[in-house]
């Protein structure tokens, strides 16, 4: 929903100019955010730039947060409020 917006896997929601949701049910909302295709099921991207690259249930939020879950640390949350960007 939304200019350029692409929802490209079964299940997954893209909401806003230029998102795009590439991996079975994730999200990704906001200005030109992706979560990929190699992302794990449940993972969301949010707000404007914010990249999810890989893992389970990982999360970017913010001003070009990327985050990328790992087997260790499942959850990789990334916000702009809680960590400077890289």
């Amino acid at each position: 929903m939304g200019r350029q917006a692409n929802a490209s896997a079964a299940n997954a929601i893209a909401i806003g100019l230029a998102s795009t949701a590439q991996a079975a049910s994730t999200i990704a909302f906001g200005d030109s955010n992706t979560v990929a295709a190699a992302a794990g099921t449940g993972s969301i991207a949010g707000g404007h730039n914010s990249q999810v690259k890989g893992g389970t249930g990982a999360v970017a939020l913010g001003e070009g947060r990327p985050s990328l879950a790992t087997a260790r640390w499942r959850s990789a949350i990334r916000t702009s409020a809680m960590a400077p960007a890289p």
